[in-house]
């Protein structure tokens, strides 16, 4: 199945443009799309965020925008197109050539699919594809028939140079993964070469994630990787933080025996854009046990994370090593409504101007606001009622996005040279694997090697390393697979290799 994935992407996307795009991939979300579900609105809303303060209207629309809704701007910040997970509507809000019937099954035929599309937050997401300038990725999921199990993981590819400018679905509905994945928890992050894209979607039953690479060659399925505790059948919202090195989720599942929700296990990862894997994973809870958890959010500097649970928005110390003993509330809904309907805290997403917008839960005109989420406690700020959207229709959801603006990793500028300069011989490798870095570096600078194993695991560390010195590692007692070598200063990677061990 991978290969036959690689093939059918290369074969569509064509030759390689020479133009690269992920200098200029920052304003990707500066236009934001939601809407409602169950009725045929002729508008949806549009959050603007080319405008300071932002500036928030109506826009024509022909699809119903429940929980799953995600667009991409071009790099200027104007909208490109939206979805639904089932539909796909171009910037005029017309429904793009080929772009119905996406993730087609029970669910999709059902009376909730017709009037909601996918029925799960971070239920797709586009990426634009790396050195093609007109062509995106939507990743979407294939559901079952219930709102929180998933079969599957699809992807299509929309050609925006078709049609004038409005696109084109070249292709749609492209069998990446089959398996019962979690509903929703769909989120990407930029590779470490500032050009490629990382995709996590947990496996329900299992404590594994499917790793997913987005690069010239088009889209692998990586591997999998066995770290943490199960994941439990339920809603996820999951999140990489904006600089890239930790990766969290969140889930939980309704209790049919009393009709309320059961938080899950939640747990914070660091996550190595280099390789793609997970390490050192730590538990959270929360004193709410029996509310939804609606979204999650990192602050800008990625030290704080926030959870909203309708009645209240929680915050963590991601860098303590006791992460429960650094929750605090820092928002409590203060009673207020729209109609009938309770303005609880409901989806968030961190926003261009690095605040953190919440729409409300069920369904209201209002978005609330963490004003300064790199504060820890309550100096945050949290602000109810931010935005009001006069009488004008509620939205449901909130879009779903990478960070666009993350760059490349940080590193001095004399190591460039070595990421062509890390040798390995043998490989394969049987009792050994020795190593050598070349290069010339003039800065005070402390390099380490480390060696993990396909889960993450650190297996051996060389600290203080010398250029142009030979080292040996045994690898006699390692099982047989794939492992990675990666140069490492101040706990940032620079470089790393792949290399198999057999016997």
């Amino acid at each position: 199945m991978r290969l036959c994935t690689i093939l059918l992407t290369l074969v569509l996307l064509g030759p390689v443009s020479v133009i690269s795009q992920v200098n200029n991939d920052s304003k990707r979300d500066y236009q934001w799309i939601s809407g409602f579900p169950h009725y045929n609105f002729s508008n949806c809303r549009i959050f603007d965020f080319n405008i300071a303060p932002m500036a928030t209207y109506s826009h024509p629309n022909t699809i119903n925008l429940g929980k799953t809704v995600t667009n991409i701007c071009d790099t200027n910040g104007e909208l490109l197109f939206f979805t639904n997970g089932l539909q796909i509507c171009d910037k005029n809000g017309m429904l793009m050539p080929n772009g119905d019937s996406l993730s087609p099954g029970l669910y999709a035929n059902s009376n909730m699919g017709l009037t909601d599309g996918l029925n799960c937050p971070q239920g797709a997401i586009i990426l634009p594809m790396p050195y093609y300038g007109s062509k995106y990725v939507i990743f979407h999921e294939l559901s079952a028939g219930s709102s929180n199990t998933a079969i599957g993981l699809l992807y299509s590819i929309v050609d925006m140079s078709q049609m004038n400018g409005l696109g084109d679905v070249i292709s749609k509905n492209n069998l990446l993964i089959s398996d019962t994945l979690s509903s929703g928890g769909l989120t990407a992050v930029r590779h470490s070469n500032n050009r490629d894209w990382w995709l996590l979607v947990p496996q329900v039953n299992h404590a594994s994630f499917y790793r997913i690479l987005v690069n010239p060659e088009g889209v692998w399925l990586d591997g999998e990787q066995e770290i943490g505790e199960v994941h439990l059948n339920g809603d996820y919202n999951v999140r990489f933080s904006p600089d890239g090195t930790k990766y969290a989720y969140v889930s939980y599942c309704p209790d049919l025996l009393i009709s309320l929700p059961v938080i899950h296990i939640s747990e914070l990862f660091n996550f190595d854009r280099s390789s793609g894997l997970l390490s050192d994973p730590k538990e959270f809870s929360f004193y709410d046990t029996n509310t939804h958890v609606y979204h999650i959010a990192f602050s800008p500097n990625s030290n704080l994370l926030y959870a909203s649970l309708g009645k209240r928005i929680y915050q963590w110390d991601t860098e303590s090593m006791d992460m429960d003993s650094s929750m605090t509330i820092v928002g409590e809904w203060d009673g207020s409504t729209w109609g009938w309907a309770p303005t609880y805290f409901n989806y968030c997403q961190l926003a261009p101007d690095n605040k953190i917008y919440f729409n409300s839960a069920p369904a209201a005109n209002y978005l609330h606001v963490i004003d300064k989420p790199d504060i820890p406690g309550i100096g945050c700020n949290v602000i109810q009622r931010y935005i009001h959207f006069s009488n004008d229709k509620p939205i449901t959801g909130m879009p779903n996005f990478p960070d666009f603006r993350l760059g490349s990793v940080t590193a001095i500028p004399e190591l460039e040279e070595l990421k062509e300069n890390l040798n390995f011989s043998p490989n394969p490798a049987s009792d050994f694997i020795q190593f050598q870095v070349i290069g010339k570096i003039s800065h005070n600078v402390t390099l380490d090697v480390e060696i993990i194993d396909n889960l993450g695991r650190q297996l051996a560390k060389i600290n203080s390393i010398q250029i142009d010195e030979s080292y040996r590692v045994c690898t006699s007692s390692y099982p047989p697979g794939l492992y990675i070598a990666r140069i490492v200063s101040n706990n940032k990677t620079l470089l790393s290799k792949k290399f198999l061990v057999i016997h």
